[in-house]
């Protein structure tokens, strides 16, 4: 049965081999774009008048479990994954960063750099608060593996990287704070790594490798998984930046590099390069979305040349390439860019055209793409500004930012009503 049905534990999920890989392998996902619900979860639309063109839109993080789908707008929403019906709202406001733990006691958990806090998922009670690493701290990247154990990237205000810090939830109390969970923390005292050079982090659990990839810098780095230890740090001086989410697979960490706009191939265990990809399409094929998603032997990124691409995981050739379509005049770049984060599951592959800082008013002819995984083939596509997709238990999950509607699709209730001649012969 654990074939037909996974959670869908943060926005990258959870899959046991490489956290944050957007990769649901326990599910079957929908092949059309039947609607089964829609759920109104904030106000939508222009202000108008005196604001002018400024827009109220928004996709909330989400996660699936246990045929609930979890969401933050002003606090935690429970809502049921088959009717879209609320199940609870509690009053505690929580925000930061969701995260769903089916494992033992089924709870939720949300991050800050203030408080770390665990919610009962079926109810919405608080069961604890953890003291965070500190208010004038910031957390740039957290992943969670299926136990519980959260990686930690800390900043401090000014964006420096301070440390990377593997903390285990169930052992964490309130009495203790956030010190009584800390299994190992590496600083950057001994580091010297500069500002926003591991801005990306991501972990590959069956070598025990943890990746760091850049967003605006030119380092890369590896950490032992089981002390924290520094595997090796290399500035890539042939690259003048990297922008955009990494990658891991297969014993190779993959970066992408604005500044030629190829994606990096690095081996895990040494920093060296093994391949490079071809170049993206000038000039916007520089900016990468901050989510990738890795399967099927495959590295898939969408980018703001309006083309959301599939790399094989062991040379960095290109499998296939989807393009968006040319907007003329409705977008800056000319076409509609990729943005936000693929769901992948049942061999197919979901993706949204979007931006990492939309427009008033928000460009229209924005859609939700379906497409083959292993050929890029289209299967279907829908309208809507959508972000934050997440598929689990049959149902892929997104939030359009045209409407502040979220969306469920999946097989459902369908009915047709045929009016024959009303004559007939005694």
């Amino acid at each position: 049965w654990e074939v037909l049905g996974g959670a869908w534990m943060q926005t990258g999920r959870n899959e046991r081999d490489v956290m944050g890989s957007c990769f649901n392998p326990y599910t079957k996902a929908p092949e059309s774009a039947h609607i089964l619900w829609k759920l109104n979860t904030g106000l939508g639309g222009m202000r108008g008048g005196e604001y002018g063109n400024q827009i109220i839109s928004g996709a909330p993080a989400k996660v699936i479990m246990l045929g609930r789908v979890y969401y933050m707008r002003d606090g935690i929403h429970c809502v049921d994954l088959r009717t879209g019906e609320e199940l609870w709202n509690p009053p505690v406001k929580a925000s930061g960063s969701l995260f769903a733990l089916p494992a033992g006691t089924p709870s939720l958990w949300t991050t800050s750099g203030a408080m770390f806090s665990q919610y009962n998922a079926f109810t919405g009670a608080l069961m604890k608060n953890v003291t965070g690493p500190g208010a004038d701290l910031r957390i740039a990247r957290t992943v969670m593996d299926h136990n519980g154990i959260f990686y930690v990237s800390i900043y401090d205000v000014n964006s420096q990287f301070l440390s990377l810090t593997k903390w285990n939830s169930t052992k964490a109390t309130y009495a203790g704070g956030w010190k009584s969970g800390i299994i190992w923390e590496t600083k950057n005292e001994t580091l010297n790594i500069p500002s926003q050079a591991l801005a990306n982090l991501l972990v590959w659990q069956e070598g025990g490798i943890i990746f760091m990839s850049p967003n605006g810098g030119q380092y890369n780095a590896a950490f032992n998984d089981t002390d924290g230890k520094l595997m090796w740090d290399i500035k890539r001086t042939d690259v003048l930046g990297f922008e955009g989410a990494g990658g891991v697979a297969q014993g190779i960490g993959f970066a992408p590099g604005s500044s030629d706009m190829k994606i990096h191939g690095y081996d895990m265990l040494t920093g060296e390069e093994v391949w490079e990809s071809e170049p993206a399409t000038e000039p916007w094929g520089a900016f990468c979305a901050y989510q990738a998603g890795v399967a099927y032997g495959k590295y898939y990124y969408g980018s703001y040349d309006g083309y959301l691409r599939a790399l094989d995981v062991t040379n960095g050739k290109t499998v296939w390439k989807f393009y968006s379509g040319d907007s003329g005049y409705e977008t800056p770049y000319g076409t509609w860019a990729f943005y936000g984060n693929p769901a992948i599951a049942d061999g197919k592959i979901y993706m949204a055209t979007n931006e990492h800082t939309p427009t008033n008013p928000l460009t229209r002819g924005n859609r939700l793409y379906c497409l083959n995984a292993e050929t890029g083939e289209y299967i279907w596509s829908i309208m809507g500004c959508q972000g934050q997709t997440a598929v689990a238990d049959g149902v892929l999950v997104a939030s359009d930012g045209y409407s502040s509607y979220m969306y469920a699709f999946a097989k459902g209730e369908t009915k047709t009503t045929v009016n024959a001649p009303l004559t007939y012969v005694p």
